[in-house]
Protein backbone atom coordinates (compact mmCIF):
# COMPACT_ATOMS: atom_id res chain seq x y z
CA UNK A 1 0.00 0.00 0.00
CA UNK A 2 1.34 3.37 -0.93
CA UNK A 3 1.37 6.33 1.71
CA UNK A 4 -0.38 9.62 1.07
CA UNK A 5 2.97 11.16 0.28
CA UNK A 6 3.90 8.74 -2.24
CA UNK A 7 0.23 9.30 -3.85
CA UNK A 8 0.66 12.62 -3.98
CA UNK A 9 3.63 12.80 -5.56
CA UNK A 10 2.36 10.35 -8.36
CA UNK A 11 -0.60 11.95 -8.86
CA UNK A 12 1.98 15.07 -9.05
CA UNK A 13 4.06 13.48 -11.34
CA UNK A 14 0.84 12.88 -13.78
CA UNK A 15 -0.77 16.55 -13.93
CA UNK A 16 3.00 17.42 -14.67
CA UNK A 17 3.06 14.97 -17.36
CA UNK A 18 -0.52 15.53 -18.56
CA UNK A 19 -0.28 19.07 -18.81
CA UNK A 20 3.15 18.98 -20.76
CA UNK A 21 1.71 17.50 -23.63
CA UNK A 22 -0.70 20.91 -24.35
CA UNK A 23 0.82 24.09 -25.78
CA UNK A 24 -1.26 27.02 -23.67
CA UNK A 25 0.89 29.79 -25.38
CA UNK A 26 2.25 30.70 -28.32
CA UNK A 27 4.03 34.09 -29.54
CA UNK A 28 3.88 33.77 -33.56
CA UNK A 29 6.67 36.08 -35.46
CA UNK A 30 4.59 35.90 -38.41
CA UNK A 31 1.68 37.62 -36.17
CA UNK A 32 4.00 40.82 -35.29
CA UNK A 33 5.19 38.85 -32.10
CA UNK A 34 8.18 36.42 -31.51
CA UNK A 35 11.17 37.03 -30.42
CA UNK A 36 13.17 40.33 -32.09
CA UNK A 37 15.31 38.17 -34.22
CA UNK A 38 12.01 36.38 -35.59
CA UNK A 39 11.62 33.29 -34.00
CA UNK A 40 8.74 31.35 -32.67
CA UNK A 41 7.91 30.57 -29.00
CA UNK A 42 5.65 28.16 -27.09
CA UNK A 43 4.38 27.50 -23.55
CA UNK A 44 3.59 24.37 -22.22
CA UNK A 45 1.05 23.18 -19.40
CA UNK A 46 3.84 22.62 -17.47
CA UNK A 47 5.65 26.05 -17.97
CA UNK A 48 8.23 24.56 -20.58
CA UNK A 49 8.93 26.69 -23.21
CA UNK A 50 10.89 25.88 -26.48
CA UNK A 51 11.90 28.29 -29.53
CA UNK A 52 9.88 26.78 -32.44
CA UNK A 53 7.10 24.25 -31.95
CA UNK A 54 9.20 21.08 -32.09
CA UNK A 55 12.34 23.06 -30.39
CA UNK A 56 14.22 21.56 -27.38
CA UNK A 57 12.68 22.76 -24.13
CA UNK A 58 14.90 26.07 -22.45
CA UNK A 59 16.96 25.40 -19.42
CA UNK A 60 15.04 26.12 -16.81
CA UNK A 61 11.84 26.04 -17.69
CA UNK A 62 8.76 23.78 -16.70
CA UNK A 63 7.82 22.24 -13.47
CA UNK A 64 7.25 18.98 -12.16
CA UNK A 65 4.85 19.98 -8.87
CA UNK A 66 2.05 22.42 -8.82
CA UNK A 67 4.06 24.89 -7.32
CA UNK A 68 7.09 25.00 -9.96
CA UNK A 69 4.30 24.48 -13.12
CA UNK A 70 2.44 27.60 -11.34
CA UNK A 71 6.16 29.19 -11.67
CA UNK A 72 7.13 27.84 -14.75
CA UNK A 73 3.69 29.25 -16.34
CA UNK A 74 4.28 32.85 -14.73
CA UNK A 75 7.93 32.80 -15.96
CA UNK A 76 6.72 31.09 -19.82
CA UNK A 77 3.83 34.09 -20.15
CA UNK A 78 5.56 36.71 -18.89
CA UNK A 79 8.63 35.85 -21.44
CA UNK A 80 6.05 35.17 -24.43
CA UNK A 81 4.90 38.98 -23.47
CA UNK A 82 7.77 40.63 -23.67
CA UNK A 83 9.45 38.08 -26.36
CA UNK A 84 9.68 41.37 -29.11
CA UNK A 85 12.21 42.54 -26.74
CA UNK A 86 14.94 40.16 -27.08
CA UNK A 87 16.92 37.79 -29.60
CA UNK A 88 16.05 33.95 -28.85
CA UNK A 89 19.75 33.35 -27.58
CA UNK A 90 18.80 35.98 -24.86
CA UNK A 91 16.21 34.02 -23.97
CA UNK A 92 17.52 31.47 -21.87
CA UNK A 93 18.99 34.15 -19.61
CA UNK A 94 16.16 36.13 -19.32
CA UNK A 95 14.21 32.97 -18.21
CA UNK A 96 17.37 32.69 -15.20
CA UNK A 97 16.67 36.49 -14.59
CA UNK A 98 12.86 36.48 -14.24
CA UNK A 99 12.32 32.84 -12.38
CA UNK A 100 13.26 33.79 -9.18
CA UNK A 101 12.26 37.63 -9.15
CA UNK A 102 8.26 36.38 -10.62
CA UNK A 103 8.46 33.03 -8.25
CA UNK A 104 8.67 35.79 -5.32
CA UNK A 105 6.22 37.88 -6.52
CA UNK A 106 7.93 40.64 -8.41
CA UNK A 107 7.07 42.75 -11.43
CA UNK A 108 8.03 42.41 -14.80
CA UNK A 109 9.69 45.95 -14.68
CA UNK A 110 12.05 44.79 -11.93
CA UNK A 111 13.29 41.49 -14.60
CA UNK A 112 13.67 43.51 -17.44
CA UNK A 113 15.89 46.10 -15.19
CA UNK A 114 18.13 42.79 -13.56
CA UNK A 115 18.20 41.65 -17.37
CA UNK A 116 19.43 44.85 -18.61
CA UNK A 117 22.19 44.66 -15.55
CA UNK A 118 22.89 41.09 -16.07
CA UNK A 119 23.49 41.78 -19.59
CA UNK A 120 25.94 44.50 -19.28
CA UNK A 121 27.84 43.00 -16.51
CA UNK A 122 28.08 39.84 -18.29
CA UNK A 123 28.52 40.44 -22.10
CA UNK A 124 28.56 43.89 -23.25
CA UNK A 125 32.17 43.87 -23.69
CA UNK A 126 32.96 39.97 -23.79
CA UNK A 127 33.06 38.83 -27.65
CA UNK A 128 31.30 36.04 -28.28
CA UNK A 129 32.25 35.07 -32.46
CA UNK A 130 30.77 32.95 -34.64
CA UNK A 131 32.61 31.59 -37.41
CA UNK A 132 30.98 32.84 -41.00
CA UNK A 133 33.61 31.70 -43.53
CA UNK A 134 36.87 29.67 -42.71
CA UNK A 135 39.27 28.20 -45.49
CA UNK A 136 39.78 24.34 -46.54
CA UNK A 137 42.03 23.82 -43.78
CA UNK A 138 38.95 25.20 -41.58
CA UNK A 139 41.20 28.36 -40.18
CA UNK A 140 38.45 31.11 -39.65
CA UNK A 141 38.98 33.72 -42.25
CA UNK A 142 35.48 35.78 -41.38
CA UNK A 143 33.90 36.02 -38.33
CA UNK A 144 31.28 37.83 -36.16
CA UNK A 145 30.43 39.45 -33.50
CA UNK A 146 26.79 40.05 -32.87
CA UNK A 147 26.16 43.40 -30.02
CA UNK A 148 23.63 42.66 -27.17
CA UNK A 149 20.32 44.22 -27.60
CA UNK A 150 20.68 46.80 -24.84
CA UNK A 151 21.63 50.58 -25.06
CA UNK A 152 20.92 50.69 -28.72
CA UNK A 153 23.45 48.12 -29.75
CA UNK A 154 20.66 45.34 -31.08
CA UNK A 155 20.86 45.15 -35.13
CA UNK A 156 24.68 45.76 -34.70
CA UNK A 157 27.33 43.59 -35.45
CA UNK A 158 31.40 43.74 -35.40
CA UNK A 159 32.67 41.79 -38.43
CA UNK A 160 36.85 40.66 -38.15
CA UNK A 161 37.80 40.28 -41.63
CA UNK A 162 41.72 40.54 -42.30
CA UNK A 163 40.92 39.55 -45.64
CA UNK A 164 39.02 42.25 -46.81
CA UNK A 165 40.20 44.77 -49.54
CA UNK A 166 41.66 47.49 -47.52
CA UNK A 167 41.35 45.76 -44.08
CA UNK A 168 45.31 46.66 -43.55
CA UNK A 169 44.51 50.57 -44.02
CA UNK A 170 41.17 51.18 -42.45
CA UNK A 171 41.25 47.77 -39.75
CA UNK A 172 40.31 44.46 -39.63
CA UNK A 173 37.27 44.92 -37.45
CA UNK A 174 33.68 46.58 -39.00
CA UNK A 175 30.87 47.72 -36.91
CA UNK A 176 27.93 46.53 -39.47
CA UNK A 177 23.96 47.33 -38.79
CA UNK A 178 21.44 44.58 -39.85
CA UNK A 179 19.23 45.61 -42.69
CA UNK A 180 15.73 44.98 -40.96
CA UNK A 181 15.46 41.60 -39.83
CA UNK A 182 16.95 39.90 -43.05
CA UNK A 183 20.10 38.63 -41.42
CA UNK A 184 22.20 41.06 -44.10
CA UNK A 185 24.44 43.45 -42.61
CA UNK A 186 25.86 46.29 -44.13
CA UNK A 187 28.91 48.67 -43.45
CA UNK A 188 28.52 51.80 -40.91
CA UNK A 189 31.74 53.01 -41.97
CA UNK A 190 33.12 52.34 -37.95
CA UNK A 191 36.46 50.66 -38.85
CA UNK A 192 38.94 49.81 -36.00
CA UNK A 193 42.37 47.91 -36.28
CA UNK A 194 41.78 46.36 -33.06
CA UNK A 195 39.28 45.51 -30.33
CA UNK A 196 40.02 48.16 -28.50
CA UNK A 197 38.68 50.96 -31.42
CA UNK A 198 35.61 48.65 -30.99
CA UNK A 199 34.88 48.95 -27.35
CA UNK A 200 35.48 52.86 -27.24
CA UNK A 201 32.62 52.91 -30.03
CA UNK A 202 30.33 50.47 -28.03
CA UNK A 203 30.85 52.70 -24.69
CA UNK A 204 29.81 55.54 -27.01
CA UNK A 205 27.30 54.59 -28.28
CA UNK A 206 25.84 53.39 -25.22
CA UNK A 207 26.55 56.91 -23.22
CA UNK A 208 24.52 58.57 -25.82
CA UNK A 209 21.61 56.43 -25.97
CA UNK A 210 21.42 56.92 -22.51
CA UNK A 211 20.93 60.03 -22.43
Amino acid sequence: MKTASQLRAEIDRELAKASSREIIGKSIAQKGSGTADGKDLFLYGDGALTVGRFGTIIKGTGGRTPESIDVGRRVGWYVLDDSILYDADEIPRLVAVAKPILARGGTPGEVRAAFRQKSAKDTAFKPTWTVIEADRSGKTRVRAWKLPRLFGLGGYAVFDDATAPGAAHRGRYQIMQEIGRSGTYAPTGNDFRNLEGVHAWIAEHRALNAR
